[in-house]
């Protein structure tokens, strides 16, 4: 027996900081759980028009997305829960730093190693969806193993929206594209 989730998606996601400046170029991050796609170098994502960032994004044309590591869980889930409205330096008090990307203007986080530099292409107020490109990809040398991007040293972390749980995502398995006989049949 399957129980229908009437197209709701309920398995876990990545989660994402977007980070943008306010109008005093003070940077501010919220808390995304990956609700968009990537199609080609587009992001569809959706961002109620009451945050912070929303504002930031619409008055800079710019955001960065960087991948949340498990080892920065607190920091990353305080600067979910807490308004840059509310608070103007909540990047600093959850201990991060920022640094100006050099492609667009919005902040870079030294703490996390990989991060999506995108352009705002357009932002619907009523669907409340946004729209960028994705413009460049960078990431930390130190998370990089023989000159890719190494998943296992980044340790993105997950949240379950089911249980409101986070998680330390990917653990190696196995090699893909390795198996090409049936289960449990010896070579």
């Amino acid at each position: 027996m399957r129980k229908n989730f009437n197209g709701l998606f309920e398995l876990p996601q990545l989660i994402y900081m977007l980070g943008t400046y306010d109008e005093r170029k003070r940077p501010n991050l919220m808390n995304l759980a990956w609700d968009g796609s990537l199609s080609g170098k587009q992001l569809y994502l959706h961002l109620d028009k009451a945050h912070k960032t929303t504002a930031n994004l619409k008055r800079t044309g710019a955001f960065t997305l960087s991948l949340a590591m498990a080892s920065k869980m607190d920091a990353c889930d305080y600067l979910g829960m807490v308004s840059g409205f509310e608070e103007p330096d909540k990047v600093s008090l959850a201990g991060f730093h920022a640094e100006k990307s050099p492609l667009i203007d919005a902040p870079l986080i030294a703490e996390l190693p990989l991060a999506l530099e995108c352009q705002v292409i357009s932002y619907d107020e009523n669907k409340e969806q946004l729209i960028g490109q994705l413009l460049n990809i960078c990431c930390a040398e130190e998370m990089l193993t023989n000159g890719k991007i190494d998943i296992a040293k980044l340790q993105p972390l997950a949240f379950d929206t089911s249980f409101c749980t986070y998680f330390a995502a990917y653990s190696p398995l196995g090699f893909a594209y390795a198996h090409d006989l049936p289960p449990d049949t010896a070579k």
